[in-house]
């Protein structure tokens, strides 16, 4: 039987795992379409993507957000919360669907990109399936249906992968390649709502709750939802440089702010995960649980993004070759600069005020980051151009943070050394540092360059930091074991299939 914590621990992996499937093909598609459109039609391509992000993020006013406590409170009306955050979202998405419509022309426009507005028709159809069906996940996963959401995950991140590479690679189309992703969402929609009413049917669940449910939900999640509105403006910052700067700029920086999909979705899990026990104990009232799931959840995120994002800003300009070709080598001092901002993406603690139900406090917070980051980006950028406007995001980020922490500190009543642990993420910065420098010198020297350099290089120097943080204690010893065991278990299994 496994323990509380292992078991959370296998649970992220499963879930990481189900993005995995779909990462070669997500790898693929920034490899492929960069080479295969215009900077141009990339550009637009990107646009496109970004706008269905920013979408994403702010259509769901916050029910999406509060969706787990819900669930984790009363699971057996389960389904109504689910469908009560479908209804909510297909509402607010239909009149965003009116308003692209009406405004295409000055959208267009706004993003200096004439093309945008012939793809906006179908772009609202994306909109109209993707938003209301975006929580499925996240409804598996509060409901403790980790391998359901695993398998979801996978299929979901292949399919989207598989649409967007042969729709281009075939047709060589966009407004198809939005066509089939919309119809993608509708088959993911339909299954989530087959799915609620079985479970209504089963469990004889009362519909006539939902109203009251509705109401509950939204007055929960409305701070969410103007805080992620506000985050929204803040992580898009490719939305100020597009309407900054002409769509070769705004490739080029969007380029250089690179994000490895199935390390954002590892984090995301992380936390997650966490939060669900973050719920857990602060309904039994046991505040120093809740403290140590907060202290061991950052150690995690230390352990995986300051590795990363070392490497990243060491050996970016291998990486952006490698996977965008020489063409966007311009993008190298972007994608440096953003592993900054990715760090401190990272320790975003925004769960834990959630669970804490200081959500009025959280959207102060982001207000006030939202500010700072108009004000230094468009000021910085004005001044020294995007790579001014990317530094100007990462000041605002790094303030932002510190605010953050301070905040946590006041509402959890300790010192902030209790739920930091500042000694682990020194000893994992300065190692970083170090091996990845001495790995790049050594490849170097030994005339590597390329897929070989990097291959070379990320095996040595990430099993290097696992070994060496494992020796130090930082990956702690319910971590070493589990993975000493899956390690024997497959060995096992080799032998069994060789004989």
């Amino acid at each position: 039987m496994l323990g509380t914590e292992e078991k959370n621990f296998e649970n992220m992996l499963i879930l990481s795992g189900g993005k995995f499937f779909g990462f070669f093909l997500t790898f693929l598609i920034p490899f492929f379409l960069s080479r295969w459109l215009t900077i141009e039609d990339y550009g637009t391509y990107k646009q496109i993507i970004l706008l269905w992000m920013v979408f994403l993020q702010i259509q769901n006013l916050g029910m999406d957000l509060g969706l787990f406590y819900f669930v984790k409170t009363d699971p057996r009306n389960a389904p109504i919360f689910s469908l009560n955050v479908a209804a909510a979202n297909l509402a607010t998405t239909l009149l965003t669907i009116g308003a692209l419509l009406f405004f295409s022309g000055q959208i267009s426009n706004l993003l200096n990109n004439s093309q945008l507005a012939t793809y906006i028709p179908y772009f609202c159809l994306v909109l109209l399936f993707s938003i209301p069906a975006q929580h499925f996940e996240h409804y598996l996963v509060s409901m403790d249906k980790i391998k359901w959401a695993f398998i979801l995950e996978g299929l979901h991140e292949i399919s989207k992968s598989c649409i967007i590479i042969m729709g281009f690679l075939f047709y060589n189309s966009l407004k198809t390649v939005l066509l089939m992703l919309s119809l993608l969402y509708l088959i993911k929609l339909c299954i989530l709502i087959c799915f609620n009413i079985s479970l209504i049917k089963r469990h004889h669940i009362n519909l006539s709750t939902g109203a009251a449910y509705l109401l509950k939900q939204v007055a929960y999640g409305f701070p969410l939802g103007i805080a992620r509105i506000i985050s929204a403006i803040i992580y898009f910052d490719k939305l100020i440089i597009s309407f900054m700067y002409s769509v070769v700029q705004f490739t080029v920086y969007s380029v250089g702010c690179f994000e490895i999909p199935f390390v954002h979705t590892v984090l995301n899990t992380i936390w997650e995960l966490a939060s669900l026990e973050m719920v857990v104990a602060r309904n039994t009232n046991d505040h120093q649980r809740l403290i140590a799931l907060m202290r061991d959840t950052l150690r995690k995120i230390a352990i995986l993004s300051i590795p990363i994002a070392l490497f990243c800003i060491v050996f970016g300009k291998e990486i952006i070759i490698f996977i965008f070709s020489a063409t966007y080598k311009n993008s190298v001092p972007y994608f440096r600069l953003f592993m900054l901002t990715f760090v401190a993406n990272a320790f975003d603690c925004e769960l834990l005020f959630r669970v804490c139900r200081e959500n009025t406090v959280f959207l102060k917070i982001q207000v006030l980051n939202l500010l700072l980051t108009l004000l230094m980006m468009i000021f910085l950028g004005m001044i020294y151009g995007p790579l001014g406007a990317l530094a100007g995001k990462i000041i605002a980020a790094s303030i932002s943070l510190i605010v953050m922490f301070k905040s946590v500190r006041r509402f959890l009543g300790v010192p902030l050394s209790e739920f930091l642990p500042w000694a682990n993420i020194v000893w994992i910065t300065l190692l970083c540092a170090f091996l990845s420098s001495s790995t790049y010198i050594f490849t170097t020297l030994a005339g590597m360059s390329g897929v070989l350099q990097l291959s070379f290089a990320a095996t040595i120097y990430f099993v290097s930091v696992f070994l060496i943080l494992s020796s130090f204690g930082i990956v702690s010893e319910m971590e070493k074991e589990y993975f000493k065991r899956k390690i024997i278990g497959l060995n096992i299994f080799a032998k069994q299939g060789i004989t």
